[in-house]
């Protein structure tokens, strides 16, 4: 009897502990990682012919076929996922996508984004390079018999980032490409529209 009690108590035991390290997840089940195909609707949409391949996921996105732009656009209208044409501090238009809210804190663990201590259970939750996970990229270089940068590929999939607390009008943008594009935390005057898709 005191051996099975003593049994029962190390499972319960061992059950708490392996939920105390679990994490909670933050889950994006809105965003679609299909791109749309869109009318120019108005005066306020503007078609453009992107140039950079920082958003690729493997079916060269956002920069195969012209882009549909809104502009004039409410910054509290944007949600998690929302992709955006925003200023960077050079000047440039680029676009990216939207991870970050205002008041929110990120940070990056083993190319995993978290939010205010979640994690982020997305398709653009982690890093990719060219639509692919870590492991499925080695594969398909070494398959493929490609030269390529192990170490940098590396880098980005195993990127860390120490907690960022976001200000009240700043947002946390990311490019779907880790390794082409860029992180940035941008204040919302630098929005200056959000993209709806392919032109149709």
């Amino acid at each position: 009897m005191v051996l099975i009690r003593n049994f029962s108590v190390l499972i319960i035991i061992l059950f708490l502990c392996g939920c105390s390290g679990s994490t909670s997840k933050l889950t994006d089940t809105e965003t679609s990682a299909e791109i749309q195909f869109v009318e120019k609707i108005g005066a306020d949409t503007i078609t453009i012919e992107y140039t950079l391949d920082n958003m690729d996921r493997g079916e060269r996105d956002y920069y195969e076929q012209p882009v549909v732009i809104e502009q004039n656009i409410e910054t509290n209208n944007l949600t998690r996922g929302s992709v955006v044409w925003f200023e960077d501090v050079s000047g440039e238009q680029k676009i990216s996508r939207v991870i970050g809210l205002p008041n929110e804190a990120i940070n990056i663990k083993d190319g995993q984004i978290f939010i205010d201590g979640q994690q982020l259970d997305a398709f653009y939750g982690k890093a990719h390079r060219a639509g692919l996970a870590k492991q499925e990229y080695l594969d398909a270089m070494k398959d493929a018999k490609s030269t390529y940068d192990e170490k940098a590929a590396n880098a980005t999939f195993e990127k860390e980032l120490k907690e960022q607390k976001l200000g009240d009008k700043e947002y946390f943008l990311v490019s779907d490409d880790w390794f082409r594009g860029e992180m940035s935390v941008v204040m919302e005057q630098q929005i200056t529209g959000i993209v709806l898709g392919y032109e149709k």
